[in-house]
C-alpha cells in the first residue's frame, strides 16, 4: 500500500533531501513556509484536511542558536507552538507526525552518550524550545516518532562544513572550540534513515500505534576542532585552500570564542534504541562526511 506523506519545511538542508528519500514509500507533497504558515491553525489545518495524508514529516525549524536568545517569541513559535498545531491535526485525523529534535535538549553534563529517557536540561533558548515542542507532541495524543538529531550538515545551506571550507580558502590559519563533544549528522543520512524508519513502520503495520522518542544521530564522537580537521583534510585532496596542513588549525576552549547562547559540553547520544527496535544501524560521521564530499 502506497502512502501519502507531506512534508514540512521543504528547502532546508533535512527537507530538500526528504522529497526524494521518501519517494519509495509513496505520493511525497513538500511544501515551505511561503506555500504553507506552520504557526497559523487554520491554514495548516485546511491543508492536511485537503490533502488527507497519513504520514506527516515536518523538517521545518528554528536553528540560530545564538540569534534565539534575542529572538525567543519567533524560536518557541516555530518549535514549540507550530509542532503543537500538527501534532493535534494529526490526533484528530490519525495521522503519523515524524518530526526532530535535537541533541541541545541535554545539559552536557555527561561523560556516556545520552539515552533517549535520560533527564533532560536545555541550557538554551534554542534546546528549551525543541524540548517544549516535543512535550507537546507528547501530551496531544497523536502517534509520533521524534527523531532527536545532532550538528546537522550538508551541501547547502548554511552550516559547519561550508563555512570551514570558505574560511579555509580565505585564512592561513583557524582556532575552532575543542571542547564540545558530540556527531556531525548529514542531512542525507538522516532523509534515508527517516525512510527505512518509515519502510519499518508501514510493514510492521504500526502507523496507527507508534509512540517513540528515537536518537538519530551518525555514531562516533568527536569535537568541533576534530569535525573541521577532518572536513580540511578531506577538502585538501580535492579543492584549493589556504591551509594545506591540520597543523594550522588550532583547538581553543568555548571560553576563548565567545558565543551568546551556551552549549553542551557533551551532547553525543546513544543510538541503540533504534537498532534494537526498528534493525537501522546509524553510520559513522567520518565515512558520511567522506561520502558527502564527494558530492562538493
Amino acid at each position: 500500500m502506497k502512502h501519502k506523506i507531506l512534508i514540512f519545511g521543504k528547502n532546508g538542508q533535512v527537507g530538500t533531501e526528504l522529497q526524494s528519500a521518501l519517494l519509495p514509500l509513496g505520493e511525497v507533497k513538500a511544501f515551505s513556509h511561503q506555500d504553507c504558515d506552520i504557526c497559523n491553525e487554520q491554514s495548516l489545518k485546511k491543508l492536511i484536511t485537503d490533502e488527507s495524508p497519513s504520514i506527516i514529516v515536518n523538517a521545518a525549524a528554528y536553528t540560530k542558536v545564538d540569534l534565539a536568545e534575542d529572538e525567543k517569541e519567533l524560536c518557541y513559535k516555530v518549535n514549540a507552538e507550530a509542532p503543537k498545531l500538527i501534532a493535534k491535526i494529526c490526533s484528530e485525523l490519525k495521522i503519523l507526525f515524524v518530526h526532530y529534535s535535537t541533541d541541545y535538549v541535554f545539559d552536557g553534563d555527561s561523560k556516556e552518550p545520552w539515552l533517549e529517557n535520560d533527564k533532560t536540561n536545555p541550557l538554551n533558548v534554542y534546546g528549551e524550545s525543541k524540548l517544549v515542542g516535543e512535550k507537546n507532541i507528547v501530551e496531544s495524543g497523536c502517534n509520533y516518532l521524534i527523531l532527536r538529531t545532532s550538528w546537522v550538515y550538508s551541501t547547502m545551506g548554511n552550516n559547519f562544513l561550508l563555512t570551514m571550507i570558505r574560511l579555509a580558502k580565505e585564512r592561513d590559519a583557524l582556532s575552532i572550540v575543542n571542547d564540545q563533544f558530540g556527531a556531525p549528522t548529514w542531512s542525507r543520512t538522516i532523509a534515508h534513515n527517516t525512510f527505512l524508519l518509515l519502510k519499518n513502520v508501514i510493514e510492521n503495520k504500526q502507523i496507527q500505534a507508534t509512540k517513540n522518542i528515537l536518537h538519530f544521530t551518525a555514531t562516533g564522537i568527536t569535537s568541533w576542532h576534530g569535525f573541521a580537521t577532518e572536513i580540511i583534510s578531506l577538502a585538501n585532496q580535492k579543492m584549493n585552500l589556504k591551509i594545506e596542513n591540520t597543523d594550522q588549525i588550532s583547538g581553543i576552549p568555548s571560553d576563548q570564542y565567545p558565543q551568546k547562547a551556551k552549549r553542551p559540553q557533551f551532547s553525543a547520544l546513544n543510538t541503540n534504541a533504534i537498532t534494537e527496535k526498528y534493525q537501522i544501524v546509524m553510520p559513522n560521521w567520518k565515512s558520511e562526511l567522506e561520502i558527502c564530499m564527494q558530492d562538493l
